[in-house]
C-alpha cells in the first residue's frame, strides 16, 4: 500500500478561506499524503506551497473571468496544467460547478474522481439572492434547472461522492440511484484542541443565548427575535448574541432596536476564529432555528457540531438532521421556531431553575458524543479508511 497517494483537490474558493478545503487538505498532508490545491486565487503570499502543500492558482488578473461553471476555458486550461506538473494519482472536486471539468480530464489520464459535496448545490443556488437578480441567471437557475442538470451529470461520473450527513446520502441513492458503497459521510465538524481555551458548559443559572453564521433568509432570525423579545417580557434577564454577517443584517438591526428587549440583544458583527471562541466562552445555549426546505434537511450545520464541542445544549428547528442528531445525541431539542409562542416558551424553559439538572445532562451529553464521535479527528479517520480502502489497495 502506498500511503504516499498524490491528491489534487479541486477548490472553487479562495484558499485558505474555504474551511473545509483547509481541514481536509491540511489533515492528508499530516498524514503522509502529498496534496495539492488548484483554487482561484491564494490569500496569503505569492508562493506556490502553504504548509507543505503545493497551491496551484489561477492568476488573479483573470479573477473576474474564472468564475466556477462548467467548460470555463480558464478552469479547464488549469485543472489539466495541474494534473500535468502534479501527476495526481486522486482528485477531490469541491461541489458540482468544477466537477465536469473535473471528470473529464480525471477520465482522460485514468485517475480516480472524487466529489466533495457538503450540501445539495442546486438548492442553494435557488436561494441565493445573486442568482435571482439577473433575469438570464434566474432563467438558467430557476427555470431551466441548469445546476440540477449539471448534477445530475457530474455525479454519474464520480468514482465515489463525500457528504455530511445520512439525508444527503439518501438523497443520493433514491435520486441517482447512487451505489451506498461509494458514499463517505464526512461531517464539518471542529479540531478537538479548538476548545481547550473555550469555557465549555453552561453557567449555574444559564442565560446567555447565541447564534452565529450567515444572516440570511435562510436562518430564521425574525423568529428568533420576536420570540427572544417575548421571553425577555417575562424573564428580562436573558440575553442574545447575534454573531455573524450577511444580507439581512442591518434589517435585523432594526427589527431588534424596535423590540421592549434591544438592550439585552447584542450584535457581534464579522467574527475571527479567536472570537468565535470567546462567544462560546460567554454563551450557554446555542439556537440554530434555520427555516425547513430541501437544503436544511440534507445538510447539517457545522455550528451544530460547535456548540456540541463546547458543551452549549440547543433550540434547534426541526430539520431532519438535527432532529435525527438530537435524539442520538442528546445535544440538542428541536421545535417548530416558526411557532413563536413555542420557541419563546422554549427559551423560558431553557433558563428555568427546575430544568437545570437536564440540561446540565444535555451540556455533558453532547461533549461526550464530541470527543467520541463527532470531532474532526474521528471525522478524518473515516474518511482516510475509505480512501484507502477505495482508491488505494490495489496499488
Amino acid at each position: 500500500m502506498n500511503k504516499n497517494l498524490k491528491i489534487l483537490y479541486i477548490s472553487k474558493d479562495k484558499h485558505p478561506a474555504d474551511i473545509r478545503t483547509e481541514k481536509i487538505t491540511e489533515s492528508f498532508k499530516q498524514n503522509g499524503f502529498d496534496v495539492a490545491i488548484l483554487c482561484r486565487s491564494f490569500l496569503g503570499d505569492k508562493s506556490d506551497n502553504y504548509k507543505g502543500i503545493k497551491i496551484f492558482k489561477i492568476a488573479a488578473g483573470l479573477f473576474p473571468l474564472s468564475q466556477p461553471i462548467p467548460y470555463n476555458p480558464i478552469w479547464k486550461i488549469a485543472i489539466n496544467k495541474a494534473i500535468k506538473k502534479f501527476s495526481p494519482d486522486l482528485i477531490i472536486v469541491r461541489e458540482i460547478m468544477l466537477a465536469l471539468d473535473a471528470a473529464k480530464y480525471a477520465k482522460k489520464f485514468s485517475i480516480p474522481v472524487v466529489m466533495d459535496m457538503a450540501e445539495n448545490y442546486p438548492v442553494v443556488m435557488r436561494g441565493w439572492n445573486k442568482y435571482k437578480k439577473n433575469f438570464f441567471i434566474r432563467y438558467l437557475v430557476h427555470n431551466l434547472k441548469l445546476p440540477d442538470k449539471i448534477e445530475k451529470s457530474s455525479v454519474k461520473k464520480m468514482d465515489a461522492i463525500l457528504t455530511v450527513c445520512e439525508e444527503q446520502n439518501q438523497r443520493l441513492i433514491e435520486q441517482y440511484d447512487y451505489p451506498e458503497e461509494k458514499l463517505q459521510i464526512v461531517h464539518n465538524t471542529p479540531l478537538k484542541e479548538w476548545f481547550h481555551d473555550v469555557k465549555t458548559g453552561i453557567l449555574i443559572k444559564p442565560l446567555v443565548f447565541a447564534y452565529h453564521g450567515l444572516i440570511n433568509s435562510e436562518r430564521n432570525l425574525d423568529k428568533l427575535l420576536y420570540a427572544f423579545d417575548l421571553a425577555w417580557k417575562v424573564n428580562n434577564n436573558i440575553r442574545l448574541i447575534i454573531a455573524g454577517y450577511g444580507e439581512l443584517e442591518n434589517d435585523l438591526k432594526k427589527l431588534a432596536q424596535s423590540l421592549d428587549s434591544a438592550e439585552n440583544i447584542e450584535f457581534k458583527g464579522k467574527f475571527s476564529h479567536g472570537q468565535i471562541k470567546n462567544l462560546y466562552s460567554e454563551m450557554d445555549f446555542g439556537v440554530l432555528p434555520y427555516k425547513l426546505d430541501e437544503h436544511i434537511n440534507q445538510t447539517i450545520s457545522n455550528k451544530y457540531f460547535d456548540y456540541m464541542g463546547a458543551g452549549k445544549p440547543m433550540i434547534t428547528s426541526l430539520a431532519e438532521p438535527m432532529i435525527r442528531m438530537n435524539a442520538e445525541t442528546l445535544a440538542g431539542l428541536a421545535i417548530d421556531c416558526e411557532n413563536i409562542d413555542l420557541f419563546a416558551d422554549t427559551i423560558l424553559q431553557f433558563v428555568n431553575e427546575a430544568n437545570y439538572e437536564l440540561l446540565l445532562k444535555m451540556s455533558e451529553s453532547a461533549q461526550n458524543e464530541f470527543q467520541i464521535h463527532y470531532s474532526w479527528e474521528r471525522d478524518f479517520d473515516r474518511l482516510q479508511n475509505f480512501i484507502k480502502k477505495n482508491f488505494m489497495e490495489n496499488q
